[in-house]
């Protein structure tokens, strides 16, 4: 998880759940790949305190407030907003004073991922909101369902998905 990391895991409540995925060779050296995703209902208790992790995070909010601190600055996340990240910079993101929160989350990387990610940054910062024709949750949910299902068409396909959130954004 990379140095330092700190995650409360005892903050999630019942339903949660995530999935890892070890893409294969080939999609490492030519794709966007999947690394882990998940969905997270939390209390407040719920926290991840984190560097140096080679990953970007893909995070959307269902439900409830979220806090991140990224970058020097403080960000409230409410429902209907997400932020991607670079996972190598500290971050912090909890549970905000509502006291719940409840969110689709993708950890993804290769490519050209911190390029994109930089560009997204500099034009719009971390956070986004969604408008309610926006096709990444549907994405983050089809990347779930092929990894639990273990679809032998995943590493191709979540590249295609990943370049679309992105290209989104």
């Amino acid at each position: 998880m990379g140095d330092h990391a700190m995650q409360s895991i005892a903050g999630l409540e019942k339903g949660s759940w995530s999935v890892e995925h070890t893409p294969s060779l080939t999609a490492r050296s030519m794709f966007f790949y999947v690394q882990s995703t998940g969905y997270f209902k939390c209390n407040r208790e719920y926290m991840t305190k984190r560097k140096n992790y080679n990953t970007m995070l893909l995070l959307y909010t269902i439900k409830g407030a979220g806090i991140l601190k990224y970058r020097n600055q403080t960000y409230i996340l409410e429902s209907g907003q997400g932020f991607l990240i670079d996972c190598m910079d500290y971050q912090y993101y909890g549970v905000h004073k509502k006291g719940e929160w409840e969110f689709k989350w993708l950890h993804f990387n290769g490519c050209e991922s911190k390029s994109y990610f930089e560009r997204i940054y500099e034009n719009k910062g971390p956070v986004f909101e969604l408008n309610c024709n926006s096709l990444i949750p549907k994405h983050m949910d089809e990347i779930a369902n092929m990894i639990k299902n273990r679809d032998y068409r995943i590493d191709i396909i979540s590249s295609c998905r990943i370049v679309e959130i992105l290209t989104e954004l």
